[in-house]
């Protein structure tokens, strides 16, 4: 394992498998092993802040993840390593479908990746292992009696899948509640009071390394911009089409739409006079350099626009308990989609807010540090 600084420059690997991983970098001992989700790309941005925290400054951190989200790690100059990455939900025309299928494809999963992980944890002998909702590397450091933090905005899932799928998200449910109850902390980035091992680090957003004036410019961002973004899967096509829907009367009034498609939907984007920009590594620079945005409703990019005072409108995927909680929070839902372009005009209307908190990657990291160094 390379020290964090020496990964400048990472990318993530080709899926080689972990023997081969594990040859390629090194057994060094020590460190944290930090295991995240390749579930879209919200867990590696809230990943890639708290790996650049200075909480986290000179201790050794390997990142594992896959797809997408490895991919946006190694970008942010972090050490990655490509192990697995999770199925895709079922989602057609912006509604999830057969989440006990999904459910029991994640059981499968688990069980490999539980392995994998296991490999590797064998094979880096870590002083701790973080995982942001990454519940298979938890358990098996937790089998390995290594010290573990999780990261995770979600206590439970609520897909009310039926029959086999009701048995086994409820059995998922009582697997996370036990591996979140032998981590030395858990890390729940939102505002509240911890108690017992868990601990409120507030919203985890990434930094923007140049001012709001100088981003619109390097994004080309002229006039009224509005960024539409869909995260890592492919799930996020269906808001993409209802954004090149209202494109042209946007543009009538001088309001320009510009899409962030990510590493699967980049390309499909541009519709209807919208700028695709494909897969932006930086996007929480784009979120601050725009004037509102449309996106789904994922924890990240809403924390993001929160923190930098962007307006933004969020539509859930239907059925996605997470999405629609999110969603509910911020005063939309599903129903929203079909007067898209009213919400748009009126959050450019009401304008930027104050930026919210920048602190979250910092106590999240300085949390890790101190479980680390057995606090």
């Amino acid at each position: 394992m390379r020290d964090r600084g020496a990964g400048r420059g990472g990318r993530a690997g080709g899926g080689q498998g972990t023997k081969e991983a594990g040859a390629r970098a090194g057994a060094v001992s020590g460190g944290v092993l930090f295991f995240t989700s390749s579930v879209g790309l919200g867990h590696a941005s809230r990943d890639a802040a708290v790996g650049a925290a200075r909480g986290l400054e000179g201790a050794r951190t390997r990142f594992v993840s896959g797809g997408g989200a490895g991919r946006l790690l190694a970008a942010h100059g972090l050490d990655v390593e490509e192990a697995y990455t999770m199925p895709d939900f079922d989602v057609r025309d912006g509604r999830l479908r057969g989440a006990g299928a999904w459910l029991w494809r994640y059981a499968l999963h688990y069980r490999t990746s539980k392995k994998r992980a296991a490999a590797l944890i064998r094979d880096r002998r870590p002083d701790l292992v973080v995982g942001d909702e990454d519940y298979a590397a938890l358990a098996a450091a937790q089998d390995a009696g290594v010290r573990t933090v999780l990261i995770t905005d979600v206590s439970e899932v609520r897909f009310g899948a039926r029959g086999i799928g009701g048995i086994l998200e409820r059995e998922a449910n009582r697997s996370m509640r036990r591996i979140a109850a032998g981590c030395g902390a858990v890390i729940v980035p939102k505002n509240g009071r911890g108690e017992g091992n868990v601990s409120y680090a507030g919203p985890i957003v990434r930094i923007p390394g140049r001012p709001r004036d100088a981003l619109r410019e390097a994004f080309g961002f002229a006039g009224p911009t509005v960024l539409a973004c869909v995260g890592g899967t492919g799930a996020g096509g269906f808001l993409l089409e209802a954004v090149a829907g209202i494109a042209p009367a946007l543009e009538a009034d001088g309001i320009r739409a510009v899409a962030a498609a990510g590493p699967r939907l980049g390309g499909k984007g541009a519709a209807g006079g919208v700028r695709d920009a494909g897969f932006v590594p930086n996007l929480h620079e784009m979120i601050l350099a725009a004037d509102l945005v449309v996106s789904l409703a994922g924890r990240s990019t809403i924390d993001e626009c929160g923190a930098f005072g962007t307006p933004g409108v969020f539509l859930p995927i239907g059925g996605h308990f997470e999405q629609e909680d999110n969603a509910r929070e911020e005063g939309f839902s599903r129903g929203d989609l079909g007067r898209l372009e009213e919400l748009v005009r009126a959050g450019l209307a009401r304008g930027r807010g104050a930026p919210g908190d920048l602190g979250g990657a910092e106590r999240a990291a300085g949390t890790i540090r101190r479980i680390l160094e057995g606090g």
